[in-house]
């Protein structure tokens, strides 16, 4: 399912008769941009006006834990405690005391970004890419956020939107391409944590993107896909 408010991709194992509206979630003139649990209570999203929410108890109640003037458009936690959360104002944000209170750590970074889109991890490894409108970029953290280091992608795509650890080794990064030899929405691909990436997928229509990318974690990969045109919504799928 794609949202136009979180723009994820969700799925179920087993039949859902219908969605209902949580009456306590969090109200935003802009956009809930991402939203990640790390158990089946507690998780945390966050909004395009610049504030980080969560809840305790499954989604049922919301509190707010974060303000700022920055448009907040990723989040991720390794634990239960630490987390990061990326913008498209060229900021990123770390907490280590589950988002009770937040660091701005952009400048410990090797090149500036222009804005985060995309978080995913596997253990104490983190990635980030960004942003949707400029620039291939790839932060790579692993030792759990403490250093980074940057690759730009520049080569194999024009702009990175997400992000997804399939293992240790295998991950995929998704966005625009728009270089002579392929135009429209793209996947890479690396099966070396992140050593070396080649474009596994691309679209072949202008102006698309591979804007969120999940596994069900038994082989099967969706991606979904966006049009800036006014083309039809529609999937890929590995």
């Amino acid at each position: 399912i794609l949202s136009s408010c979180i723009c994820g991709l969700l799925f179920t194992t087993t039949a859902v008769s219908q969605w209902v509206q949580l009456p306590a979630s969090p109200f935003t003139s802009s956009r809930l941009d991402d939203i990640y649990f790390v158990d089946d209570n507690t998780g945390w999203t966050c909004s395009g006006d610049g504030y980080i929410y969560k809840t305790v108890n499954g989604g049922t109640n919301w509190f707010l834990q974060f303000a700022s003037a920055e448009y907040f458009r990723s989040i991720e936690f390794i634990n239960p405690t630490t987390g990061f959360a990326g913008t498209l104002d060229g900021k990123v944000f770390k907490t280590t005391n589950g988002g009770s209170t937040w660091t701005d750590f952009t400048a410990t970074l090797p090149v500036p970004p222009y804005g985060i889109c995309g978080i995913s991890h596997f253990g104490n490894t983190v990635f980030m890419v960004g942003n949707w409108s400029q620039n291939a970029d790839l932060y790579k953290s692993f030792d759990g956020g403490l250093t980074w280091s940057h690759q730009n992608l520049n080569s194999l795509a024009e702009n990175l939107v997400e992000c997804l650890f399939i293992n240790a080794n295998e991950i995929l990064i998704s966005g625009l391409v728009a270089l002579p030899q392929a135009t429209g929405g793209c996947i890479l691909r690396s099966t070396d944590g992140g050593a070396t990436w080649s474009r596994i997928f691309h679209t072949g229509i202008a102006n698309e993107y591979v804007w969120k990318l999940q596994t069900r974690n038994n082989g099967l990969v969706y991606g979904s896909v966006e049009s800036l045109t006014g083309n039809a919504t529609w999937f890929v799928k590995s």
